[in-house]
């Protein structure tokens, strides 16, 4: 039990630099009054909704869902029928990505889900293109080459992967629209994707 009076309530986060721990109060502070018999509710923190989003078809085990927005960076993994918990700030929109984790990628952006003001459900169908192809110096495989999808019209990235050690590289998921293929950096052609395509691209030749 409080005396009566007023009080400074706080939120402390804590972020962990390797044997320190910092913590710090954030955005969650509050100045509250306490009367005698009374209880007082006080909610800390940044405004948050749930959201389920459903990815048809399901990612394969293992995938993780990231979702960013000008304020926050979230990972998930998706339930084994595809369905996601999100926690999204109201009037935010949220750019997702999957990725199949670890450095190696392959990582894609699906699609940048709408402001919302409450929970709810939202169903989004992922495109089942797939493109493939080996990345060679002359007759020699390449390993660990980044390959990029990037948009033709305004220069994003939407999906990637590194080769293995034969040179091969998947990427899975991408949206119909027209791309410019990158290996590490370097352009080396253009293609068109449709929807649900499945597209071998053979050798992409670099120098």
């Amino acid at each position: 039990p409080l005396a009566p009076g007023s009080y400074t309530v706080q939120h402390p986060r804590a972020r962990i630099l390797g044997s320190m721990v910092i913590v710090e109060s954030g955005h969650g502070s509050k100045s509250v009054e306490v009367h005698a018999g009374k209880v007082v509710e006080v909610e800390l923190g940044e405004p948050v909704v749930t959201q389920v989003l459903e990815l048809e078809p399901p990612p394969p085990p293992g995938w993780l869902l990231s979702g960013q927005s000008s304020t926050r960076h979230d990972s998930y993994r998706p339930t084994l029928d595809g369905r996601v918990k999100l926690r999204r700030r109201p009037g935010e929109s949220l750019t997702v990505h999957l990725s199949a984790g670890g450095l190696s990628g392959p990582r894609v952006r699906i699609g940048v889900l709408p402001p919302v003001d409450g929970g709810g459900r939202e169903r989004l169908r992922l495109p089942e293109t797939v493109l493939t192809g080996a990345v060679v110096r002359g007759e020699e495989p390449v390993a660990e080459s980044r390959v990029a999808l990037v948009s033709a019209e305004d220069g994003v990235v939407w999906g990637w992967a590194r080769t293995d050690a034969d040179g091969r590289f998947r990427i899975p998921h991408a949206a119909p629209g027209t791309y410019l293929v990158q290996v590490d950096e370097r352009l080396t052609r253009t293609v068109v994707l449709g929807r649900d395509e499945r597209r071998e691209l053979g050798e992409v030749q670099v120098p």
